[in-house]
């Protein structure tokens, strides 16, 4: 579990470096530097979370749309949340959740090859002043509910495919507005011969209750 900073451009980089497996990360933001050191440092049957802005979904700024296409094609991202703003004190700007597995066949959990859980949950929490929002309890509690549920279960999620917008995770939550908190998305090789979805959705539909429609 980590959150590293946001869009930092003061790091140094090494381009012989061994963790840039998936692409070498731009000079001028260690977000996806930040990424491929977890991916680097998983177990065989590891799982990571962190943290990061919601840029980090659609960028393709100097190569950072091929790394995660990258990513996605090595299917190891297992569970995208998209959160609100205003949940840190040092910035307002909304955020997304990343976890990450090796392995999505461990025998421990249903298998999931090629699915990817998207969760749209940027209404979530309460505003505690004017620049402040807090999740509750019951909100940490349902999120929780579903990741474990699409883990354990084969039939819990509407069935998507994400097609050749791999390169933008932001666009699967355009299809990822069903009833319901999550949507399953696939890449079959079928999803190939599907229309691109768009680079740059917002989440409009509600996703159950008043209070998860995004």
């Amino acid at each position: 579990l980590a959150n590293p900073p946001f869009n930092d451009s003061d790091w140094h980089r090494s381009d012989e470096d061994v963790r840039w497996k998936y692409g070498l990360p731009p000079k001028g933001n260690a977000n996806f530097a930040w990424v491929q050191h977890f991916i680097h440092h998983l177990s065989p049957s590891g799982f990571s979370g962190f943290v990061l802005a919601n840029g980090s979904m659609s960028s393709n700024q100097s190569g950072e749309g091929e790394i995660r296409k990258a990513i996605i094609d090595a299917d190891l991202v297992n569970c995208m949340v998209a959160l609100p703003g205003q949940l840190f004190h040092s910035t307002q700007i909304p955020v997304c959740l990343w976890f990450l597995t090796r392995s999505k066949t461990d025998g421990k959990r249903r298998h999931r090859k090629g699915e990817t859980l998207f969760m749209g949950a940027r209404r979530i929490g309460t505003l505690l002043n004017r620049v402040h929002r807090q999740p509750t309890n019951a909100d940490i509690a349902r999120i929780a509910d579903r990741v474990k549920r699409f883990k354990s279960l084969a039939t819990t999620a509407r069935r998507m495919v994400l097609g050749d917008a791999r390169s933008s995770l932001r666009a699967s939550f355009c299809r990822a507005g069903c009833r319901g908190l999550g949507a399953r998305v696939t890449s079959e090789h079928e999803a190939r011969r599907s229309s691109p979805l768009p680079g740059e959705p917002s989440i409009r539909r509600g996703m159950g209750t008043r209070n998860w429609g995004c």
